[in-house]
């Protein structure tokens, strides 16, 4: 009787862990594939070139929904290609808590020399430097949100670190980024 039962199982069981055993094989292979990914890193400046007329600077008007602009240039390496890009961060919200520490909600548009963008939605930490008044710290998160060109369709993960230096008028930012976006249409 053991025999039989066993015999039962194991043939009735077969056909099933090899059915079960390939899709999750294939499953599997596809959740790891996705798209390719490209390592990106550069370093890059600007500078306010807009405001919000409450902050009381002598620049022109953001356009509605910013509350300042930055502009700038950034050096690229895109699988190891360099890369530059004009900048253009659009700066939405600012939180400031009670230490100081500044919560931006930004966006960064780089474009390329063959008029290519990239599109990134990011948070953005400003932290004060105690040892100089005036200087931060950035650190943010970019999401790559969208492009053009040889990048239309491109997505991502970006960080950036560096400082903001509000001492001097224009303020000036610079940073360095690095990451990974989804392989470009070239």
């Amino acid at each position: 009787m053991k025999s039989k039962v066993k015999k039962i199982v194991s043939t009735r069981s077969l056909p099933v862990f090899v059915l079960a055993t390939t899709l999750l094989f294939l499953l599997s292979t596809a959740v790891a594939t996705g798209p390719a990914m490209d390592p990106v890193s550069g370093t890059g400046s600007s500078k306010i070139v807009t405001a919000i007329a409450d902050m009381g600077l002598p620049l022109p008007e953001p356009p509605v929904g910013v509350m300042m602009q930055f502009e700038g240039s950034v050096e690229l390496s895109v699988r190891g290609e360099l890369k530059t890009a004009e900048l253009l961060v659009n700066v939405y919200s600012v939180l400031v808590n009670e230490e100081g520490v500044q919560h931006v909600s930004a966006s960064h548009i780089l474009t390329l020399v063959d008029g290519s963008t990239i599109v990134t939605a990011d948070k953005e930490v400003a932290e004060p430097m105690t040892d100089t008044p005036g200087l931060y710290t950035i650190n943010a998160k970019m999401e790559v949100k969208e492009g053009t060109g040889i990048y239309d369709g491109v997505s991502g993960y970006l960080t950036a670190h560096g400082t903001m230096d509000f001492r001097v008028f224009p303020f000036e930012a610079s940073f360095t980024l690095r990451g990974a976006i989804s392989s470009a249409t070239e």
